[in-house]
């Protein structure tokens, strides 16, 4: 008799539909490794842009909007970064979160790396756990916990990471597009120069110009591109100057928390 219960229940299970549980759908990696450290197992998440996709020129699908519309929330960087923001934001205006919202100075749309900061990413986090609390209220005190947790953990790291760094403190960085802003900026004290401010923009030749120049006054020693966005123009500077390319990987494409990206970019800087 169990057994004929058991199989008819877990057949009505796995019919659900996907409305009937609570997820979170999160533009790209980095952000789903910081809600993660909120949420833990306690709501689903899923990423919409895969990382080995430039999220700057990612093209939403049908299924994509069927995912929002089924999202207890929907987590996003703001207008400049997603391609599809001001869409989506008026689509589900209710349920959707801005992380870059109020915490920059500067235009966002200009730098837009801002979770290659981890004192951004604090406040961001804790706009993630104030949020999730008015969602899941029984959930809260857990959401809270976990917050001040990866707060300590952040900044703990954050001074780790700067004393790691010492040895090229107040070094300029090249790029090709200017990802590594924020995290230059909050690391280093440095300069950023960067050869194309947007994706696809391509950069003139007098700006190569200037970069070959800058190169040269300040004894640079390589030059960054980020992963899967290729750089023509980054290719010309590294003939002409003779300096090697390396790569960062801003999205964390393997990192196995939002930590290990931070330490991948770091590694690299100081190869």
């Amino acid at each position: 008799m169990m057994k004929m219960v058991k199989k008819p229940l877990m057949i009505f299970l796995i019919l659900l539909p996907l409305s009937m549980f609570s997820f979170i759908v999160v533009s790209i990696n980095p952000i789903y490794l910081i809600v993660k450290e909120i949420v833990q197992n306690e709501v689903e998440l899923e990423v919409l842009i895969p990382s080995n996709v430039n999220p700057h020129l990612y093209q939403l699908k049908i299924s994509d909007m069927t995912k929002f519309e089924k999202a207890d929330l929907i987590i996003l960087l703001g207008k400049g970064f997603e391609e599809w923001f001001d869409k989506v934001s008026s689509a589900f205006r209710d349920k959707v979160l801005v992380l870059s919202q109020g915490i920059l100075e500067e235009s966002f749309s200009e730098n837009p790396h801002i979770w290659l900061d981890p004192v951004l990413v604090s406040i961001m986090s804790y706009r993630v756990y104030e949020k999730l609390a008015k969602i899941f209220p029984k959930k809260s005190e857990v959401f809270r916990n976990n917050f001040w947790k990866f707060y300590e953990k952040l900044m703990n790291f954050s001074d780790n990471l700067y004393e790691m760094l010492e040895s090229i403190r107040g070094k300029p960085v090249v790029e090709s597009h200017p990802a590594l802003y924020h995290f230059v900026k909050r690391f280093l004290g440095s300069d950023v120069f960067f050869l194309e401010t947007g994706h696809g923009e391509g950069a003139s030749l007098k700006k190569v110009r200037e970069a070959i120049r800058f190169c040269r006054k300040n004894g640079i020693k390589y030059l960054i591109k980020e992963k899967n966005i290729p750089s023509k123009i980054l290719t010309v500077l590294s003939k002409e100057t003779k300096l090697e390319i390396r790569e960062v990987d801003v999205l964390g494409t393997n990192a196995k928390d939002y930590f290990e990206i931070l330490e991948n970019i770091a590694e690299v800087l100081l190869r």
